[in-house]
């Protein structure tokens, strides 16, 4: 005899309590252009998280550079950082999981975009690295992490290679583009480059990291760990390091700012833009 079906009233209340989770990338998204959150976006995370939806920050940032804005907001749920290669606890700091390149692959990657003429950093997990000297380009990258360390130039080789997240290079757009190709051809399987511009373009930066880290891995993770169904699962953004989080979630939500090519890989453009903020009360307005 088989079971009878669930009524759709109850089918109704067991999905209700299903884990939803609300995935905000930081930067031209919750922080606005002029690194303020707007009011209404703090008030709609605060009520998403009254309805019992865990919020979080997806972001390109080491954790030491988010860490201070989640705790401003009052986040509890952990942050996907260093694009999927860190989740972290707010309250405590704790990395709760990390991904780093090894030392042969860190260093393949510094003398590969080195070679070519760009200025590189080493982003571990808790602090950013570079060369004395190499601190014009240095506002570019404090955004990621507050903590910048700076060595010995003339040192036989760089002092840092343990724990690796991410090494950065930044330069002009030939550059970044030789240095990519350069990276793309000398790097093994394990590890992945990308490049993509900062700001309007003026500066490149390519990005070097394991293969496995990106922003929609960080994210599939997370809710894996919350128990939330990708359905479940809205996120917004606004950029090109947002591409594989809009692509994974089960709803998707880009910043009216956003290229062309991102507005493609999301489900709804909104109205609001990263000059205005409100895209997190829009999102939470639509899908609430």
């Amino acid at each position: 005899m088989r079971a009878r079906a669930r009524s759709p009233r109850i089918v109704d209340i067991f999905r209700a309590r299903e884990p939803r989770l609300l995935a905000v990338d930081l930067d031209g998204t919750l922080l606005r252009e002029d690194r303020t959150i707007a009011p209404a976006d703090v008030s709609a995370i605060a009520a998403a998280r009254r309805a019992g939806v865990h919020v979080t920050l997806v972001t390109g940032r080491s954790a030491s550079g988010v860490l201070s804005i989640a705790r401003e907001i009052g986040l509890e749920t952990p942050l996907v950082c260093g694009d999927g290669a860190q989740l972290v606890q707010p309250g405590t700091g704790r990395l709760i999981a990390r991904k780093s390149l090894t030392r042969e692959v860190a260093a393949k990657a510094l003398a590969a975009l080195g070679e070519v003429g760009l200025t590189c950093f080493v982003l571990t997990h808790d602090a950013i690295h570079a060369r004395r000297g190499d601190g014009a380009l240095a506002p570019w990258v404090m955004a990621w992490s507050p903590r910048l360390e700076l060595h010995d130039p003339d040192g036989p080789s760089w002092p840092v290679l343990r724990d690796v997240a991410v090494v950065l290079a930044l330069g002009p757009h030939e550059l970044a583009r030789r240095g990519l190709e350069a990276a793309s051809t000398g790097l093994p399987p394990s590890a992945t480059s990308s490049a993509r511009p900062l700001g309007v373009g003026e500066v490149w930066a390519v990005r070097v990291q394991v293969r496995s880290c990106t922003q929609g891995t960080g994210l599939a993770a997370l809710a894996a760990r919350i128990g939330a169904r990708r359905s479940g699962v809205a996120y917004v953004g606004g950029g090109h390091g947002d591409l594989s989080a809009l692509l994974w979630s089960g709803r998707s939500f880009c910043m009216g700012q956003a290229p062309a090519d991102v507005r493609r890989a999301a489900d709804e453009t909104l109205r609001a833009t990263s000059a205005s903020g409100g895209g997190v009360a829009e999102v939470v307005e639509r899908w609430l």
